[in-house]
């Protein structure tokens, strides 16, 4: 019984390999497929960021800064300055984003509701939803299962 409990217990600890993990689950050449799809999604990905061109929108304060060199004032290590440098970061960051936050969100309501909406019509059209009215009459229970 012991030996049971500890191997148990051993289960219960993370992989120290997720790629291992999937290889247990999924067999390996699925697991490859996985970490090969991701990689690709990260590598195209980089090329679209890229296709952006998104150092323009670097300030060119930021080019010339060197590693060390950058001047910058001494903190305020009180409690309180320290909560009110949080509460000013906060602010700049949510100012700068929330539209683009708010775009994410729509566009995420769009396409989940454009698949829902796709599948709900695919089925509606193909097998149907709605059982036929004389099915409805005689109840579901006697019509599937043939009991009462």
């Amino acid at each position: 019984m012991h030996d049971l409990r500890c191997h148990f217990l051993a289960r219960l600890l993370p992989e120290p390999d997720p790629f291992t993990q999937l290889e247990r689950f999924l067999g390996w050449e699925l697991a490859a497929l996985y970490v090969a799809a991701g990689l690709l999604v990260a590598w195209v990905g980089g090329v679209i960021m890229q296709a952006f061109r998104p150092e323009r929108w670097v300030e060119d304060y930021v080019w010339k800064i060197r590693m060390g060199e950058a001047a910058l004032p001494a903190p305020d290590r009180s409690f309180a300055g320290r909560h009110g440098y949080a509460v000013s970061e906060v602010r700049e960051i949510v100012g700068r984003i929330w539209k683009w936050v708010l775009i994410g969100i729509g566009v995420g309501f769009i396409w989940a509701f454009g698949c829902g909406m796709a599948l709900f019509l695919g089925i509606k059209y193909t097998v149907g939803l709605r059982v036929t009215a004389e099915e409805e009459e005689v109840g579901l229970d006697i019509e599937e299962h043939g009991n009462e």
